[in-house]
């Protein structure tokens, strides 16, 4: 969709401008097979391709992860002042993180700003809704498919879950793909740290 926004009726795809999109985590969203947070302030993923390097698809996509917790080991003085910003909620002397600061705390006054959050939440529960909706229904097919065979009523249940399960899955492709947080993914699935992080499904799609 960036591709498609970027670009007018008639523009050739060679003319992408750059896009950028920015993930800002408190936490270490990356580790190592041990589990260790590899560390890094901040990750920058472009598309590739996977069986040779050298092709490159040239959407002009760059994805960046920033580490608050990695703030120290930040290069850049502006970058490191707004992660300690982000990590410690203290602006201490830097102009826009103070500025930031200040937004905040107008925002968090402002009814209206407290309104439309409240409404956005509410919007989010209705999607994981939709959601579970959408998966009781596939679950409930594939269980009637399976209830022919194996009886109406174990058929059902493991239908049912193996529905939500895969809705489950996909949701979570999408946010890995995405770089999200591993936290707020097993936040929006309800998958536990534990199979995300086992990556056991993938071998299973």
């Amino acid at each position: 969709m960036m591709d498609i926004d970027g670009l007018v009726k008639g523009q050739d795809y060679t003319e992408l401008k750059p896009n950028y999109v920015l993930f800002i985590c408190k936490k270490d969203p990356f580790r190592d097979e041990q589990g260790t947070p590899l560390g890094l302030p901040s990750y920058t993923f472009v598309t590739g391709c996977v069986e040779d390097k050298r092709a490159n698809f040239n959407d002009k996509i760059t994805k960046v992860v920033y580490n608050a917790s990695g703030y120290e080991k930040a290069e850049d003085e502006k970058v490191r002042d707004f992660l300690r910003f982000v990590y410690t909620n203290d602006p201490r002397d830097d102009d826009f993180s103070n500025k930031l600061s200040e937004r905040v705390r107008m925002l968090k006054d402002d009814d209206r700003f407290r309104r439309e959050y409240a409404a956005m939440n509410l919007r989010e529960m209705d999607i994981r809704r939709e959601e579970r909706q959408t998966a009781l229904a596939e679950g409930m097919q594939i269980g009637l498919s399976k209830g022919l065979k194996q009886g109406l009523s174990q058929g059902l249940a493991e239908g049912i879950k193996q529905g939500e399960q895969e809705t489950k899955i996909n949701a979570a492709k999408a946010m890995l793909a995405d770089g999200m947080d591993i936290n707020l993914i097993t936040k929006y699935t309800g998958l536990t740290v534990e199979e995300v992080k086992s990556g056991k499904w993938k071998a299973e799609n």
